[in-house]
């Protein structure tokens, strides 16, 4: 009799990113509720507006602890126990800060959900990571803010549901933290094995992408202010509570919208040219919506369309990062990348919170305006001054300084990436 050995068939890339899709979501859904209703209740609660930026930064003081520890964390215990425990952090913080309405205790408390939601982050992207190549990690990264920017936008219209001066909207966002769990931990779908990892220094991953190090820490800038502070603008322009729901949702739907189409776009062309796209519209749209009335409808679009844009812009800088690195470099990288996104995610809050109390509520979307203009300031020069590389392989060498033309400002990705 002969025997015959089959080996077992590879997951195809769905089934092996799909129990952490929907892992994702529940978190997100959690966390959206959650940062909608920091900035309401504090407003309510009269904490002074800089008190309630200090807040919100205090979430991304803990990113950047996470940034540090989760990393050699998730090398000795692997991706799906760091991310239980993450989410069980989560959950328990959400909690306390229902239970002990003063900042003292919410600035820890958003000190703990930044380190679990970085231990979250790393977790979701070196998974994704390890499973893209470039030709597909544009899309792959799109997919997975979709899925973190739908559960923020669900958690963000549930704030209608409950009066945020009570404890029940801050259960409702730790159930959904705790949900979090059920699909990583009972799927058979094993994690990627992260081999050999090394890390990798701040100085060589300026020198290979300096432009994804720029975008990475503005964006952080913008969106520690644009996702804390609009719940404060709304709340001091007289918003009703659900409208406030709403208007912050406005945003992060508009990130859902655009992520996949920009992220095909990104795959297809420079990105550091859809980098530059992006950054010049963000800069148009708020100081547009800083001259419009609070509330109108060209407002709310206004929003959405910036909110197309920055949450894109995430992935933009991690995709662009990721092209030029090896992939026992890509765990290094991206805590590295955490730090620089969470160190920007700290001033944007304050800076935006001491500018409102100084100019009045229309200084959210000056501030806004204003860190997205150095990207785009960055990134022209970059297509001007900088060749795409000739690589065969990521690292393999750098292109040569010569002056650019609009020309090819739409020509398709050449094998290797742009720096």
């Amino acid at each position: 009799m002969t025997s015959h050995t089959t080996s077992a068939p590879k997951p195809s890339l769905a089934s092996a990113t799909w129990p952490l899709f929907l892992g994702v979501l529940f978190m997100m859904i959690g966390n959206g509720l959650q940062i909608s209703l920091i900035g309401v209740r504090s407003t309510l609660e009269a904490f002074p507006t800089t008190v309630t930026g200090i807040i919100i930064a205090a979430y991304y003081v803990g990113f950047l602890l996470g940034s540090f520890q989760v990393p050699r964390v998730l090398k000795s215990v692997g991706h799906i126990r760091v991310f239980a425990a993450m989410a069980s952090l989560a959950s328990a913080a959400v909690l306390i800060n229902g239970l002990f309405v003063n900042p003292p205790v919410w600035i820890v408390m958003r000190g703990v959900t930044g380190l679990a939601m970085a231990g979250l982050y790393i977790t979701s992207e070196s998974w994704l990571n390890a499973r893209a190549t470039n030709a597909t990690r544009g899309r792959l990264l799109a997919t997975y803010m979709i899925m973190s920017m739908g559960g923020i936008s669900i958690g963000q219209a549930l704030l209608g549901l409950g009066d945020p001066l009570k404890v029940d909207l801050f259960v409702m966002a730790s159930i959904a933290v705790s949900l979090a769990l059920v699909p990583l931990t009972l799927t058979n779908v094993e994690a990627p094995d992260l081999g050999i990892s090394r890390s990798i220094r701040f100085a060589t991953l300026w020198k290979l992408a300096p432009l994804g190090i720029v975008t990475g820490f503005l964006t952080g800038v913008a969106n520690g202010a644009f996702a804390g502070m609009i719940t404060v603008y709304a709340t001091l322009e007289g918003f009703a509570i659900a409208k406030i729901g709403l208007f912050a949702a406005a945003g992060v739907i508009g990130g859902i919208v655009f992520q996949l189409p920009i992220g095909h776009l990104s795959d297809a062309v420079p990105r550091r040219r859809v980098i530059f796209g992006c950054a010049l519209a963000g800069v148009v749209l708020m100081s547009v919506a800083a001259t419009l009335a609070p509330g109108s409808g060209l407002m709310y679009l206004c929003v959405f369309l910036f909110g197309g844009i920055l949450y894109p812009m995430y992935s933009l800088s991690i995709s662009h990062i990721n092209d030029v690195l090896d992939r026992e470099q890509m765990l290094g990288a991206a805590a590295a990348f955490m730090f620089i996104f969470g160190l920007g995610a700290i001033i944007g809050p304050i800076v935006t919170a001491v500018v409102m109390d100084r100019f009045g509520p229309s200084g959210f979307f000056l501030t806004n305006a204003f860190y997205y203009l150095p990207v785009a300031v960055y990134a022209l020069w970059r297509i001007f001054t900088r060749a795409v590389p000739n690589r065969t392989a990521p690292g393999s060498g750098y292109g040569r300084v010569i002056v650019g033309s609009w020309t090819p400002f739409l020509r398709k990705r050449p094998t290797g990436p742009d720096s």
